[in-house]
């Protein structure tokens, strides 16, 4: 068989992932980063594991430890294709956030985004995180209606995320900002009847460039309990026998420091290291990482555990209207 090191350079990415070449590329440095700044949220939602988060030494990020992470991409902003600011917690419980996406853009970071559910997203915020230089903002918005939104988004109020989504986009659009946005809809039982209805109001609001669509919940590898698996007939059909690209692509970073696996894993199963006391390239390169990627590549993918019928990488899953 042969050795991983030697199959890199001849796995192509298909699937529309089109991110290298060859999956050697992705052992330079990451392409993408999620920061998570804030492990807490103001909502408890459906299929979210925040029951489950495991307590850490902070919910927010310290200074100390951002700035770490903003030298050391510094170097790199023109390699790096993206900085999600967030993981698994609401980001705009950050008060800093807006000062963050200025940190960013001032480093030369290409692409600053992230994904919120809405409910803290005043105008004071929507103004100052526009002014940032925010390039895009994802609201996960789960209903057409109020009794739909609130039975999985427990503790939002429908009204006021809708007002504080749509005051965003008109603000945007009156300003005359470059920011894109995405609507996203995360499809459960309880909610893929409305679909219809929640392309027809979100779509005519948003202009090119912007994206409303929307994806099958996830089990986040199999340690949600209800979602054990995808729906079958939402699985990917062409796609088998190829490696996931997150240990290529992307690190997430806890508000720890902590570094997992990929982004199901919030409980740090596959603990790759810590941005405190490693640099990103040296946890890039560490012996975990190495392993996953050599279990992908040659077929054992479910000895993993969080792997295991995880599709979550495939873009197929996704259900999207144009906007014109």
């Amino acid at each position: 068989m042969k050795q991983p090191e030697t199959m890199l350079s001849q796995k192509k990415m298909k699937c529309g992932q089109g991110i290298f070449d060859d999956l050697s590329q992705g052992l330079y440095f990451p392409k993408f980063f999620e920061v998570e700044t804030v492990n807490a949220c103001n909502a408890r939602c459906l299929m979210c594991t925040i029951n489950d988060w495991s307590k850490r030494q902070s919910v927010v990020m310290d200074s100390g430890l951002w700035h770490k992470f903003l030298e050391e991409i510094r170097e790199y902003s023109q390699w790096v294709d993206k900085v999600n600011l967030c993981r698994d917690g609401e980001p705009l419980l950050d008060k800093d956030l807006a000062s963050k996406v200025k940190n960013l853009k001032a480093a030369n970071v290409q692409y600053v985004t992230f994904s919120t559910n809405g409910s803290l997203l005043d105008q004071e915020k929507s103004r100052s995180l526009l002014e940032a230089g925010l390039d895009d903002i994802m609201f996960s918005i789960d209903g057409a209606t109020k009794q739909t939104f609130e039975k999985i988004r427990i503790g939002l109020n429908f009204e006021a995320v809708v007002e504080n989504c749509t005051n965003f986009i008109r603000m945007r659009d009156a300003g005359g900002y470059e920011t894109t946005i995405r609507v996203r809809m995360v499809l459960l039982d309880e909610n893929s009847h409305e679909l219809d209805a929640w392309f027809d109001f979100w779509r005519p609001l948003l202009r090119a460039g912007d994206r409303v669509y929307a994806k099958p919940a996830h089990s986040w590898g199999n340690q949600l309990a209800g979602h054990e698996k995808m729906a079958e007939s939402v699985r990917p059909k062409d796609c088998s026998g190829q490696p996931c690209i997150s240990p290529w692509s992307t690190m997430i970073i806890k508000v720890n420091g902590d570094v997992p696996m990929c982004p199901v894993d919030f409980q740090c199963r596959f603990f790759m290291g810590n941005l405190r006391n490693s640099s990103i390239k040296e946890i890039w390169h560490c012996d975990g990482f190495e392993k996953v990627r050599a279990k992908l590549l040659t077929g054992q993918r479910d000895e993993l555990g969080l792997c295991k019928d995880c599709y979550l990488w495939d873009r197929s899953t996704i259900i999207e209207q144009e906007v014109l």
